[in-house]
């Protein structure tokens, strides 16, 4: 399983340099204004069913939790295309960009794609199907960042980008339906699929729905704000270069951070009910991955404006520059994924969904103010990095308080 995630982001890291030099900072970021939306969709659409397949009883059970999972993507596109449809004029003003507003019809079709693999890999999860689970992961990295270097080297067209995560998430999601198609343990539930058992499960996990989707919705959304705003205030082609800025960034930060989380979180789990409390083992946590961090962020501020151009092409220096504005903001994010788990360990959903809600908003008017009063898209970037920093603060504070 690590295999196939750490593989998986070195094929996509070894694209960047090639895709950079295939396609400009416009190109990117149009596709990701496109697949900002594509998440958020997604979220919505799903109710974050797919989740329950993990820990659903039987696979009879998880099999037609699918199954719902699908029926509500249909659903939820129906209405996206009607809504969409009636909202066209708004959706003129709001999107200057012609080739954006086009492929917003196709939205829903990424949106199921993506689905369709996320919903494999829970599977393979519930089932242990862990080889097949790295599979799935190199084989959505090999299509979807591979069709793209093939479009964009033989010039197919400026859409590239766009063809290429529309192909590569189709080709992914075929490529799971063979891989679940071809497990014959898997294939027998097929049988056990009914409107009766879906309105059951529909029941039986609807606390998902209610209680995780807000949560989730306003991660998607604390995640995806800056793209939106950046893009309506100061266009595609800035968009494009924070996008690959933050790209960047979140390769290697997510890779360890994930790593160490997964052996913090055990620990404290150990701690808390051994315990009743582990504050001291957050502390320490805390203290060594300080002196790590700390000197490395020194080192990459002014390493990584010069790093940036080189890795992807002179055209990419202000993405350099917007690197290094937001690695503060990074190094703190990496330091919060590691310890945040406390607030599941110790079941503080509601203040943890509080701090997300404050997120946002704190997002929000930084993202305004920098796009429409002060017009200037480095101080954009440097509201965005500082309010990040303070709410990143607050959370790495309350951890180690309710760690108590």
């Amino acid at each position: 399983m690590v295999l196939g995630t750490g593989g998986a982001q070195v094929i996509n890291l070894l694209c960047y340099p090639i895709l950079s030099r295939l396609f400009n900072p416009d190109q990117f970021g149009v596709l990701a204004t496109f697949m900002s939306v594509v998440s958020i969709f997604t979220v919505i659409a799903t109710g974050q069913y797919e989740k329950s397949i993990v820990i659903s009883n039987s696979n009879k059970e998880a099999i037609n939790v699918i199954s719902l999972v699908l029926l509500f993507l249909v659903g939820a596109s129906i209405v996206y295309w009607f809504l969409l449809y009636i909202l066209q004029g708004v959706i003129f003003v709001l999107i200057e960009n012609v080739l954006l507003r086009r492929w917003l019809w196709l939205v829903p079709i990424v949106g199921i794609n993506i689905s369709i693999y996320n919903c494999f890999n829970e599977w393979c999860v519930k089932n242990r199907l862990f080889r097949k689970l790295s599979a799935n992961k190199l084989w959505n990295a090999v299509h979807v960042s591979g069709l793209k270097v093939i479009l964009g080297v033989f010039q197919f067209s400026s859409l590239g980008l766009l063809y290429g995560e529309l192909g590569g998430r189709f080709f992914s999601a075929v490529g799971a339906m063979n891989r679940f198609f071809r497990h014959k343990r898997s294939l027998v539930f097929l049988s056990s699929i009914s409107l009766k058992s879906i309105f059951s499960v529909h029941l039986k996990h609807f606390d998902f729905p209610k209680l995780m989707l807000p949560a989730v919705l306003l991660d998607s959304f604390v995640l995806q704000l800056p793209i939106l705003f950046i893009t309506f205030y100061f266009g595609s082609t800035s968009c494009g270069h924070f996008s690959m800025a933050l790209m960047l960034l979140s390769v290697p930060s997510t890779v360890v951070g994930v790593a160490i989380g997964d052996v913090f979180r055990q620990t404290a789990i150990q701690e808390y009910r051994r315990y009743g409390a582990f504050d001291s083992f957050v502390r320490t946590t805390l203290k060594k991955l300080l002196l790590f961090t700390i000197p490395l962020l020194l080192f990459s501020m002014f390493f990584i404006p010069f790093f940036i151009p080189f890795f992807l092409g002179e055209e990419w220096y202000l993405s350099g520059v917007y690197a290094a504005l937001v690695l503060p903001y990074t190094a703190c994010n990496f330091l919060n994924n590691v310890v945040n788990s406390v607030f599941v360990i110790t079941q503080r959903f509601k203040e943890w969904l509080w701090i997300r809600i404050f997120t946002l908003f704190s997002f929000v008017l930084g993202l305004f103010l920098g796009g429409a009063y002060f017009k200037d898209m480095f101080v954009t970037v440097i509201l965005y990095s500082l309010l990040g920093i303070i709410s990143n603060i607050v959370i790495i504070f309350l951890s180690v308080k309710y760690s108590k």
